[in-house]
């Protein structure tokens, strides 16, 4: 009897911790991260906490750090922040978005399965090693203007609304494979020293290649074309290949193209067709110019059903600019 009872008060006491920590984890209660400034010695874990304020600016985090899975309320601020060692962002949500800007990763950064609803700033931030944003769902506008990627930059299998990229380093691979861009994707002043990977990548409403130096390559393998696509001042070691490109619902793409070397372009004209602006420097005679060598690079190329394509946009140019139709 004794025994019993002593077996009951055991099976008692565990089931009363078992719900003290069930009650724990669902009914957490959001709490205030307010450290501006300060210097975190040991390792940090936030996991799953959610956050009515998370202030981090200028915050240094000199092990490692988890905020796996969190929820922040209000937009989070880790701007100026010194990230020392590995750091965790995966799962994490941040509805309001969240400021990183000027923030240095010195270890390995994974945001691997973010959700935000809101901006996320980036701008200046440095990532020493390499920096995962895959399998992400990010709503409005992400801004890496000014930054700085020494590792590979992995943004496959996620989704943006925005992605800007200016005056962006990115010293290894870049990759966006099998990623979904529903508005634009801006590279501009971009040097990428390792290429930038497109394959089966989703491209939205507009792609901009701007001031673009690249020495490795560029690959659209399976990918599925803009509404517009436009490369301006372009030097490319390697051949951009847009061959294997998918329209979209069968919509022909909008190509402009801007001091590029042709003889490294490769289009099927079936899917893109050539489009000039009304905010083109191109003249009337730069424009006739760029139909003129483009199909006698298709020409020399014999790829006839392309040329063909090729030939009628550039009789329907003529006939809305009331100029000699193509010989």
């Amino acid at each position: 009897m004794i025994i019993k009872k002593m077996v009951r008060s055991v099976l008692l006491a565990k089931g009363l911790a078992l719900f003290c920590l069930y009650s724990n984890l669902v009914f957490a209660q959001p709490f205030a991260l307010n450290t501006e400034g300060k210097v975190f010695t040991q390792p940090v874990a936030y996991k799953y906490n959610p956050f009515l304020i998370i202030n981090c600016d200028s915050s240094v985090f000199v092990e490692e750090v988890s905020f796996f899975g969190i929820n922040s309320f209000s937009r989070a601020n880790f701007s100026n922040a010194w990230f020392k060692k590995r750091c965790s962002f995966k799962k994490s949500k941040f509805p309001k978005g969240a400021n990183f800007s000027h923030a240095n990763f010195l270890g390995h950064a994974d945001f691997g399965y973010l959700s935000t609803e809101n901006d996320l700033n980036f701008n200046h931030a440095h990532f020493f090693q390499n920096a995962l944003f895959w399998m992400g769902v990010f709503g409005k506008k992400v801004d890496f203007t000014n930054s700085k990627f020494e590792g590979d930059a992995i943004l496959m299998n996620s989704s943006f609304e925005s992605i800007t990229f200016k005056n962006t380093t990115f010293l290894s691979e870049a990759r966006f494979d099998n990623s979904l861009f529903l508005d634009e994707l801006i590279l501009k002043n971009i040097f990428p020293e390792k290429g930038i990977n497109l394959d089966k990548a989703n491209l939205g409403k507009r792609v901009l290649f701007e001031n673009f130096k690249a020495e490795g390559v560029i690959s659209f393998k399976e990918t599925t074309l803009p509404d517009t696509l436009e490369f301006i001042n372009i030097n490319s070691s390697l051949p951009i290949d847009l061959d294997h490109c998918i329209p979209r619902d069968d919509q022909i793409c909008l190509l402009y193209l801007e001091n590029i070397d042709l003889e490294n372009l490769w289009v099927d004209f079936r899917n893109l067709t050539l489009w000039f602006p009304s905010t083109s420097p191109l003249s009337n005679k730069d424009c006739i110019q760029l139909f003129k060598e483009l199909i006698m690079i298709e020409e020399n190329r014999k790829r006839e059903e392309s040329c063909s394509a090729l030939k009628k946009q550039y009789d329907d140019f003529l006939k809305r600019e009331k100029s000699p139709s193509f010989n």
